[in-house]
């Protein structure tokens, strides 16, 4: 009995012992995380000097400032130097880049329902970039957008938002369009799934790659283009051979741009360099949108007063052509394809909540502006 006694007083003593040193252990592990320095490849898809790339540089910046430099997310890699853009999720899937900073237009090809993140016609259904906004984290669209990743076969995929769209132009002309029947036989450079739009306005849709663009304008085999940004668009000079913008676009309103983080890089960050990484991605949302409206706007100004640009105001029935012909590629995906289906009807459900309430709400953009800043 005694010897019982002395052998259960020595297993409660070993596994005390053995209890101890794990938390000792546990403790070393967790301080030595908290002095660790992770090291990352990020690499964009698009050019250093855009607007898009500017964004990514803010967040990954702020992301090294708020970690204390345990997140280590510099050099930003420029497009081609890791893997080509096109080749980028692939390239994040199977670790051979850490991060990657893309569009989900990217992968339509994959999937069309990926253009419901990045190129929406109408918003859609009348949202705007805000609205958007909400439905990613009120209406389900965050939980839709990473399970589409796995759907179509790629598991080690972590996506995190980090720029909203700001509503881009219809696009830059050679000359200005007063109705829908100016835009028959305009030849428009233009990309995306949005721009069925283009073509169901009577316009010929081509594709043409985005350093090439200037240089078919200047030589006629292009009327029109449409691109990205302004701050994008001004450094590549549209502004020398198409002295016409047409304003607003209704081809992508919406949508955002943002980071891919392979799976298992990302579940080796400490539990805390996780929540900053997320919540910092959070955080810029906000402050890149509102940095490239207060851009846009000073661009906007420079290609007016500099260079003689002259904006057009998208006529109604060009804009209208635009939602009829999303709506008959929306109704085509539905039958096609039940992830599009999904997605869409819950933009959907989403929009008809707020933009009903919004329309009532907000006051009239146009009636406002044009009192505290009417046109000569």
């Amino acid at each position: 009995m005694e010897n019982r006694k002395l052998l259960k007083y020595f297993s409660a003593s070993i596994c005390l012992v053995l209890l101890f040193s794990l938390c000792i252990i546990s403790g070393l592990s967790a301080e030595e995380d908290q002095e660790k320095v992770f090291e990352l490849t990020v690499q964009s898809v698009f050019a250093l000097d855009t607007q898009d790339s500017l964004s990514a540089l803010n967040t990954l910046k702020r992301i090294e400032e708020v970690s204390n430099g345990r997140l280590k997310l510099t050099p930003f890699l420029s497009p081609g130097t890791i893997c080509e853009a096109t080749d980028m999720l692939d390239a994040v899937e199977t670790g051979v880049l850490d991060i990657g900073y893309t569009w989900p237009g990217y992968w339509v090809g994959k999937n069309s329902a990926f253009t419901l993140f990045a190129s929406v016609t109408g918003g859609p259904f009348g949202m705007s970039t805000f609205d958007f906004w909400g439905w990613m984290n009120f209406g389900g669209g965050r939980e839709l957008y990473e399970d589409l990743y796995k759907k179509i076969g790629y598991q080690n995929i972590k996506p995190f938002p980090a720029k909203l769209e700001v509503g881009e132009a219809m696009g830059w002309f050679t000359k200005p369009l007063n109705s829908l029947e100016d835009c028959k036989g305009i030849k428009v450079r233009a990309a995306g799934l949005g721009a069925v739009g283009y073509a169901e306005a009577g316009m010929n849709v081509t594709m043409v790659a985005g350093p090439e663009i200037v240089s078919a304008l200047e030589r006629k085999i292009i009327d029109a283009a449409e691109y990205g940004d302004l701050r994008a668009e001004k450094n590549m000079g549209f502004h020398e051979f198409a002295k016409y913008l047409h304003v607003p676009g209704f081809h992508q309103p919406t949508g955002f741009m943002g980071f891919l983080v392979n799976r298992q890089v990302w579940e080796k960050l400490p539990s805390d360099l996780q929540r900053i990484f997320e919540t910092v991605c959070n955080e810029m949302i906000l402050y890149n949108v509102l940095e490239e409206y207060r851009d846009q706007a000073e661009f906007m100004k420079w290609f007016e007063d500099e260079h003689n640009v002259e904006i057009v105001e998208t006529p109604d029935d060009i804009a209208e052509a635009f939602l009829k012909g999303w709506e008959k590629f929306a109704e085509e995906e539905i039958q096609k394809n039940p992830n599009f289906a999904e997605i869409y009807e819950s933009q959907k459900a989403y929009a008809q909540i707020v933009v009903p309430y919004e329309k009532k709400f907000v006051p009239d953009y146009s009636f406002l502006a044009d009192y505290y800043w009417p046109e000569n």
